[in-house]
């Protein structure tokens, strides 16, 4: 039996669980992650790949503003979820694979379920398929590995978001020097 996952208190990993949590998984951060989105959406424009997208949440969030989206998850199941509560098309990627074209990527509580050599494949992903701007959401204080090659820190937001009052963080960074 593998080692319980740190993040999702599980010996499934990220894929398998979610695949078994698809039909009925809704993410209990929502009205954190709907704050977040509220002070850094500005930051977005284009096509956005809505990265870990899940149930569509962060797309549902941002509809109505001129947004063309594009979801991206590890698990087929959700990304089936996220097409039929969207509307958008999404693809089964997971974190080391080619990304779909992007202007602007948003990642809500999903980098976190990276490794390091992951999450650094990642960023060169992220900066091979175009994208200009990304958004990370996360609960966690410490920031993921810096993606100094591709991307430097332009914002971030902190605070207790939400009906629970959780911390929750949001860094955008963007492409180029600082």
């Amino acid at each position: 039996m593998a080692d319980s996952h740190p993040y999702l208190g599980t010996d499934l990993s990220p894929e398998e669980y979610y695949r078994v949590e698809a039909a009925h998984y809704a993410n209990p951060h929502a009205a954190g992650i709907a704050a977040i989105l509220e002070r850094m959406a500005h930051h977005l424009h284009g096509r956005v790949l809505d990265l870990g997208c899940g149930d569509g949440l962060v797309t549902k969030l941002l509809a109505g503003r001129g947004l063309i989206f594009v979801g991206a998850d590890s698990a087929p199941a959700m990304v089936a979820r996220y097409e039929a509560e969207t509307g958008f098309s999404g693809v089964v990627a997971s974190f080391e694979d080619p990304m779909p074209p992007a202007d602007c990527v948003v990642s809500s509580y999903a980098l976190h379920l990276a490794t390091p050599a992951q999450l650094a494949m990642l960023w060169w992903r992220l900066a091979e398929a175009g994208a200009e701007r990304i958004l990370v959401i996360t609960p966690f204080k410490e920031k993921p590995p810096e993606p100094e090659h591709y991307y430097h820190l332009i914002e971030t937001v902190s605070g207790p978001f939400g009906p629970d009052g959780k911390t929750i963080h949001g860094r955008v960074y963007a492409r180029g020097e600082a």
